[in-house]
């Protein structure tokens, strides 16, 4: 579930536990049993330069 403005997705999961994943660095950042819960960890997430490089370079090779 996408909320909009936001840089986060929300992903339901079957065992009633939320995850927030980043938009930008595709990197789940936390897993928690109430939405509101994943808020703090929202807030202070950085997205790691290695994977964001990694992520540009697998996306720019050319494909076989």
């Amino acid at each position: 579930m996408t909320r909009p403005n936001t840089k986060f997705t929300r992903r339901d999961n079957k065992d009633g536990t939320v995850d927030s994943v980043c938009r930008n660095c595709f990197v789940t950042i936390a897993t928690a049993r109430w939405k509101s819960d994943l808020e703090r960890e929202e807030s202070e997430h950085v997205c790691e330069t290695y994977g964001l490089q990694r992520l540009q370079v697998l996306s720019s090779s050319p494909t076989p």
